[in-house]
């Protein structure tokens, strides 16, 4: 998802509660697209709310740390 220029600057220059809406909309888009073709996954990925907030915030944080990384 840092590939995303714009994303990655908002990780970097924008206040966690201001970009993390943004930041869980791509991941749900994304996370969809790659399930797209594992309904079993598709289902549980979207029906477990908690797994899903849980696994988005791991990733939330881990994209933060790789947006402050230097180059």
């Amino acid at each position: 998802m840092l590939a995303d220029e714009t994303l990655a600057e908002m990780l970097r220059n924008s206040d966690p509660d201001v970009v993390r809406p943004r930041f869980d909309a791509e991941f749900m888009r994304r996370a969809v697209q790659a399930f797209q073709r594992d309904r079993a996954m598709q289902g549980a990925f979207l029906q477990d709310r908690e797994a899903r907030e849980m696994l988005m915030r791991l990733m939330f944080g881990r994209a933060i740390r790789a947006a402050n990384q230097p180059a």
